[in-house]
C-alpha cells in the first residue's frame, strides 16, 4: 500500500510545523506494515506559487500527476477536496487538525472516506484497508458505471460512463433537473422523442419529468451530470424501458 499524506499550509512557526507534522507522520508510519510506502507533501511552498486562478489549475494538474501512482491520499487539508474529481487514488480526509475545519461531503460519496481525529489514535492502517475495500462499491452498472463527485444541499455532481454500445434505461425523474455535459467520447442521447448525436463539449438540459437516456459510442461516453432539486435520492427514477430488465 502506497500512502501520500497531505499537510495543510501552516501559519505557526517553522518549529511548530515541523514538530506537528513529524509527530503525525510517526503515528501513521507506526500503524503501517514495513512493506507499505509513506510520503508527505507540505502545501506551504505550493500555495506560495499560486497567485491567480490559472496557477491554481496548474497546481491541480501537478498534484494529480504526482500522486497518481499512490493507493491513498490522506489529506489534513481541505484543498485536495477541490481536486477529487481528477484524483486517481482513494482520498481520505481528516478534518479538525491544526484548526482545519473544511467539511467533507457525506461519507457515501463514492471515492472518498473520512478518518476523524479520534480514530487516528487507533488502527489507521485498518481504516485505510476498509476504505479501499469499500471504495465505489455501488457504482457499477450493466451499462458501465457512475460515481458521485460532489453532494451539496440542493445539487449533486456525478460522472457517468456508458460503455460502447451500452444503454442507460429510458427514464425520467420527478424531483430533479439534470444538465449533462459530454467530457469525453461520443454517443446518442434520447431526449423525449428526439435522438441527439453528441460529441465532447456538448451540453443538454433535462428538465423534471423529461424522458431521456444515453448510449455509448464506439469509444464509450463520459458525461458529467449536475443535478438540481429539492430531492436528489437515487430512488427518484422511473424506468420506462431497460435493456437489462430493470423497468419499474
Amino acid at each position: 500500500m502506497k500512502v501520500m499524506i497531505v499537510f495543510p499550509a501552516f501559519f505557526e512557526t517553522k518549529e511548530k510545523k515541523t514538530h506537528d507534522t513529524e509527530k503525525m507522520m510517526a503515528k501513521i508510519r507506526k500503524s503501517l506494515a514495513p512493506t507499505d510506502k509513506l510520503h508527505a507533501i507540505l502545501l506551504d511552498s505550493w500555495l506560495t506559487e499560486t497567485k491567480n486562478s490559472a496557477d491554481l489549475m496548474q497546481l491541480f494538474v501537478r498534484f494529480a500527476r504526482e500522486t497518481a501512482h499512490y493507493d491513498i491520499i490522506h489529506s489534513f487539508s481541505g484543498i485536495p477536496m477541490m481536486m477529487r474529481a481528477v484524483l486517481k487514488p482513494l482520498l481520505v480526509y481528516t478534518p479538525g487538525w491544526i484548526d482545519e475545519w473544511t467539511p467533507l461531503p457525506s461519507d457515501d460519496v463514492a471515492g472518498n472516506a473520512r478518518i476523524t481525529i479520534k480514530e487516528l489514535d487507533g488502527d489507521i492502517s485498518g481504516h485505510y484497508k476498509h476504505a479501499l475495500l469499500n471504495r465505489k462499491k455501488d457504482d457499477e452498472r450493466p451499462w458501465g458505471y457512475w460515481e458521485s463527485l460532489y453532494l451539496g444541499e440542493k445539487f449533486k455532481v456525478k460522472h457517468i460512463f456508458a460503455a460502447a454500445g451500452e444503454l442507460l434505461s429510458l427514464q425520467r425523474h420527478e424531483h430533479r433537473t439534470e444538465v449533462w455535459t459530454v467530457v469525453e467520447g461520443s454517443g446518442i442521447i434520447t431526449l423525449e422523442k428526439e435522438l441527439i448525436p453528441v460529441l465532447t463539449g456538448d451540453t443538454l438540459t433535462i428538465e423534471k419529468g423529461a424522458i431521456h437516456r444515453a448510449e455509448g459510442g464506439p469509444d464509450g461516453l463520459h458525461i458529467v451530470e449536475i443535478q438540481f432539486g429539492e430531492y436528489l435520492g437515487e430512488d427518484d427514477i422511473e424506468r420506462l424501458e431497460d435493456k437489462y430488465g430493470r423497468t419499474t
